[in-house]
């Protein structure tokens, strides 16, 4: 078995479990269900359906089923009146008595592009800005913004200074901001330079989506737990990434084609062992019990939400698989109560 590989395993419309394995042992492990799956980061084209003056407020057909809240103070100044100021420095946004109405920017009709910043609560919404902002692995970007910035989680002014100075010698492009990320700290010119390169290419990608696709519409989505475990964990050491999904390989190498096209692993989809038994699914199942074991070593109370009883059982089901028979209740075995009470843990070095 290869030093370090990643595993991913799929289970439609249901969950999605990642694993990083290394010289056969669990190092890491990340899972995510359908259910809770959001749509906070998304970018989507819409229409104005009404304004409300008395809030200074849109609400906009973005293609979900609840029209998104738009207030003012997250209305890009693009959508001004003409002759209004246009453009904004990260992290000065004009303040809200400096603005002009809402009614005087939109027009009911109107197409706007925004990007959902929270999920809608009971009846209400979700909440909209126009002010985009694209993650990468180590930049943050935000095109219609000027000037670069620094993440506030990094306190420590030296090292402030230090990534503003790096930020600056980058061949940035004109219209666009940058901020540098907590773990774009202490890395080198090379691999910033990487990592915007990689996000002008995606926003070129988002920008002729906007043009040719009619409202509403989704024009970008905030990646899945698959790509965003790529983009933030994954580097060089690893050398396999293995899917029991042929679709789910194609994504893989489709993102690793624009953000690293360099990257020559291999990435193994759909291999015919997957599914009869070989030694690729071996390695997926051996992550899944890898994962109870590191479960079991964890002590109850501390916040992972499951007792022994539940580990048993969670054990059970994957000793089993999750595409076992139906119980006589009509679900799947691996769906039982214990099982999905311990699968929340999102993994990480102990």
């Amino acid at each position: 078995m290869p030093a370090r590989e990643m595993l991913i395993n799929t289970v439609a419309g249901r969950e999605c479990r990642i694993s990083i394995v290394e010289n056969g042992v669990l190092e890491e492990l990340y899972i995510e269900r359908a259910s809770s799956a959001s749509h906070v980061g998304n970018i989507y084209k819409g229409h104005v359906t009404n304004i409300e003056p008395s809030i200074q407020a849109a609400f906009v057909d973005f293609g979900l089923p609840k029209n998104g809240f738009l207030h003012i103070s997250d209305l890009h100044p693009s959508y001004f009146s003409k002759g209004a100021k246009t453009r904004e420095s990260v992290g000065a946004k004009q303040p809200r008595h400096q603005r002009p109405s809402i009614q005087s920017c939109l027009k009911r009709g109107q197409e706007v592009v925004v990007q959902i910043t929270k999920e809608g609560i009971g009846t209400k919404g979700p909440t909209l800005t126009t002010y985009l902002s694209i993650p990468g692995r180590l930049l943050v970007m935000m095109p219609g913004m000027s000037r670069l910035g620094v993440s506030k989680k990094i306190e420590d002014e030296e090292a402030r200074a230090k990534a503003r100075h790096l930020l600056a010698q980058l061949k940035l492009p004109q219209d666009i901001g940058f901020i540098i990320r907590t773990a774009g700290i202490d890395r080198t010119k090379k691999d910033l330079q990487r990592d915007l390169n990689y996000l002008v290419r995606l926003w070129q990608a988002v920008q002729q989506r906007i043009k040719t696709s009619r409202a509403p519409a989704e024009i970008y989505q905030e990646s899945d737990l698959v790509i965003r475990t790529i983009r933030d964990v994954y580097n060089t050491d690893v050398s396999r990434i293995v899917c029991d999904s042929e679709a789910v390989a194609f994504k893989v190498r489709e993102f690793l084609n624009m953000a690293m096209p360099r990257t020559r692993n291999t990435i193994a989809g759909a291999v015919p062992g997957l599914r009869a038994g070989g030694r690729d699914r071996e390695d997926l199942q051996q992550a899944r019990l890898a994962a109870v074991r590191r479960l079991a070593r964890r002590r109850p109370g501390r916040g992972d939400g499951c007792d022994r009883r539940q580990l048993r059982a969670l054990s059970r089901a994957q000793r089993r698989g999750d595409d076992g028979p139906e119980d006589r209740r009509g679900g799947r075995q691996g769906d039982s109560k214990a099982a999905a009470a311990a699968r929340p843990w999102r993994g990480g070095r102990d």
